[in-house]
């Protein structure tokens, strides 16, 4: 694999800040042509280093007023599965197989505390897990998820 240099990370950099600059605005920023440009973003995408370019919407305006981080334990051999589980709900924004006292942590958000529950429900109803413990997300401190 080719190593990043300054203009890669620099590229990133504004992506991540504004996944909507075009290859214009990028050359005009750092002061290379558009060809330039052009050229390395398709390199970052093409090494795997750019997964894809998203919108972060805002969950509260979207009416998802519920949101929290969700821990368990999973049993054994159901890892698989659940992972499945997970991707099938829209509602899990993040998850991560974790060590320590818990096996998987999520972050979620739901419309209000019923859809919570329900798929709370759901989960457990996978028999995939034998507990869960859920945090109530009060208030976002920061919400920034830039590697740059």
């Amino acid at each position: 694999m080719k190593k990043l240099d300054e203009l890669d990370f620099k590229i990133l950099s504004i992506l991540q800040k504004d996944c909507r600059a075009n290859f214009v605005t990028i050359s005009k920023e750092l002061g290379k042509s558009v060809t330039t440009v052009a050229y390395r973003l398709n390199r970052l995408f093409k090494m795997g280093i750019i997964k894809k370019c998203t919108a972060i919407a805002d969950a509260k305006k979207l009416n998802l007023n519920y949101s929290a981080i969700i821990m368990g334990r999973i049993k054994p051999g159901k890892f698989a599965e659940l992972s499945k589980f997970f991707e099938d709900h829209e509602e899990v924004q993040l998850a991560f197989a974790i060590t320590g006292q818990y096996d998987f942590c999520l972050y979620a958000a739901f419309k209000d505390e019923s859809a919570y529950f329900k798929f709370i429900e759901d989960l457990h109803k996978t028999e995939c897990v034998t507990e869960t413990t859920t945090f109530y997300i009060v208030k976002k401190m920061k919400e920034d998820i830039r590697v740059l």
